[in-house]
């Protein structure tokens, strides 16, 4: 089954430092991953992202860990290609979003992917993006990646 969502950065860092506010959905949306009741998608900027984020929170140490982490779910990892770079500054053009944000878009228009689970709203202002907010996430219920439980879209 093709993957219907990407996972932002924020998803990965939040659930492993259990954040007070997002720790447990984002856990849940992990949970989901790894039992493949969520079928989903990231890049390796995205796990870039993820070892900085924990590098910067004073926990190197748990870096490679994560990364091997994130691999053993069996998510999707899509690499970062020159026409995505391309995209990307056509989309920080009409957005004005980080470009790192934009890259992720870029990666997810080139892959056929249309949403995204991420904390950070400004992916709201790039076209033809859907944001779903981890806390409006709802989990699949027991069903496999594919079935009729979809999230609420924020």
């Amino acid at each position: 089954m093709p993957p219907e969502y990407f996972i932002d950065s924020n998803v990965f860092v939040n659930a492993r430092i259990l954040d007070k506010k997002y720790g447990s959905s984002c856990a849940v949306i992990m949970r989901e991953l790894t039992t493949k009741r969520l079928s989903a998608a990231t890049s390796t900027l995205a796990i870039l992202e993820v070892s900085n984020a924990l590098r910067k929170l004073g926990m190197s140490d748990d870096v490679v860990d994560e990364v091997r982490a994130i691999y053993s779910t069996g998510i999707v990892v899509h690499e970062l290609l020159n026409v995505d770079v391309r995209l990307t500054a056509e989309l920080f053009g009409i957005s004005r979003v980080s470009p790192y944000d934009c890259l992720h878009a870029a990666i997810m228009k080139r892959t056929g992917l249309d949403t995204i689970i991420s904390t950070d709203p400004e992916f709201e202002k790039i076209p033809q993006i859907v944001r779903v907010d981890p806390l409006a996430y709802k989990p699949m219920a027991g069903k496999k990646a594919g079935h009729e439980a979809r999230p609420t879209r924020v």
